[in-house]
């Protein structure tokens, strides 16, 4: 005979008396298997950390907006080519002039 995993005592020391109570009664209401349940929880969590992220902070997009108003959009592609390539430059330099970036492996010894 199969013992029932929701009356296993290890589950009471590994998830402490009120919520192994818990998960129990979610069993019985829902029908779903005890990881079912853990997981659906740990996605709502995930979900609530998510949404609770600050905000960025609009005023700075609306004056990193405004900076721009009244340059025309060609001297605007223009200046940002400029910057994109400075960028680029400034990497180069900082990797030694190498076109690429090389990852070394971390599992050798």
């Amino acid at each position: 005979m199969q013992s029932n995993k929701l009356t296993d005592p290890r589950l009471d020391a590994l998830l402490g008396t009120t919520q192994a109570r818990t998960l129990r009664r979610f069993v019985r209401a829902t029908g779903l298997a005890p990881k079912n349940i853990l997981r659906l929880g740990l996605e709502l969590v995930g979900l609530h950390l998510a949404a609770s992220k600050p905000p960025k902070d609009q005023e700075a997009v609306r004056l990193g907006a405004r900076r721009w108003v009244g340059v025309p959009a060609k001297t605007r592609s223009r200046l940002a080519r400029l910057a994109v390539t400075a960028r680029w430059d400034r990497a180069k330099k900082a990797s030694g002039g190498r076109d690429e970036i090389v990852v070394e492996d971390e599992t050798e010894g």
